[in-house]
């Protein structure tokens, strides 16, 4: 009866991180990854601080340690990973992004077995997180990277390494220091860090090309700032309170399924049998994770 319940806000975030991945990747002709992550964030983070500002408890802003503990997030838990994931759009297709990126549970069961006393690893869960990284190792190993007559280079492999580790060590954080915190509080500060961080690499990075921004690009950039951050946070918050963190999971079976769809379809990208193969096995060590 859960499930039953959870399944239209699991499927509703699935689709809309699915089809992020592939906006991102369609915005980087007119965005380079630091403005396109920076501006997102950067609105997102305005947008929530607001909002929250303006409709929750007073007094929360005073809060040193919130706001350094949100601040560790903002950095670790948003600003890399989503820094990462972007840039490494360059050098592979949305589907093989989205495809690595469902490693991130296998990383957090690891981090959490070294970090945390009750999220101790079993030998079933030993033995999905070890069948996850097979599969990541298939889809390495045969070079693929989702994108016809381009070169595969390992810096899309990396960036999505450093963007899993991060999202595992704020993870961890989180359970160990921040489990009474408030969301809401959390999340505007946690948007605005990042997005401020990243709008100073932007800046330093080099002048904002408006005259290369299309209306299409606008458009993305409204649906990642809208849909893909602040409605994801607030889709992520309901679920994991409402629904348990294992319901949270099953969003990691839909966003690759969406991402390497739309990318097929309106992006030109291809998919191989190393990655069906990799992707295959990397959800079938998750489902040991999650359910052992």
């Amino acid at each position: 009866m859960i499930l039953t319940k959870a399944w239209p806000y699991v499927l509703l975030l699935g689709v809309v991180w699915g089809t992020n991945v592939v906006a991102a990747r369609f915005s980087l002709g007119q965005f380079t990854p630091v403005w396109f992550v920076g501006l997102r964030l950067g609105l997102a983070g305005v947008i929530m601080m607001v909002g929250y500002g303006w409709l929750g408890p007073r007094g929360w802003w005073r809060s040193k340690r919130l706001w350094g503990d949100s601040a560790v997030l903002g950095v670790m838990g948003t600003a890399v990973p989503m820094l990462a994931v972007v840039t490494s759009l360059q050098y592979q297709s949305s589907g093989m992004t989205s495809l690595l990126v469902t490693l991130g549970p296998a990383f957090i069961a690891v981090v959490a077995h070294f970090m945390l006393d009750d999220e101790k690893l079993n030998r079933a869960k030993t033995v999905g997180v070890l069948i996850a990284l097979l599969g990541a190792v298939v889809m390495i190993g045969q070079g693929e990277n989702g994108l016809p007559d381009v070169p595969t280079t390992p810096w899309g492999y990396l960036l999505v390494l450093l963007a899993i580790v991060c999202d595992a060590v704020s993870t961890i954080y989180t359970r160990k220091k921040m489990m009474t915190a408030d969301i809401w509080a959390v999340t505007s500060v946690r948007l605005l860090v990042a997005g401020l961080l990243v709008m100073l690499l932007a800046v330093g990075s080099g002048p904002f090309a408006w005259e290369v921004v299309r209306w299409s690009g606008w458009l993305v950039m409204v649906y990642a700032t809208l849909a893909a951050t602040i409605l994801a946070f607030v889709l992520v918050f309901y679920i994991t309170r409402r629904f348990g963190a294992t319901t949270f999971a099953l969003t990691g079976y839909i966003v690759p399924l969406v991402a390497t769809g739309m990318g097929i379809l309106l992006l030109g990208e291809s998919f191989s049998w190393g990655m069906g193969v990799g992707v295959g096995l990397i959800l079938g060590g998750l489902v040991i994770v999650n359910r052992y």
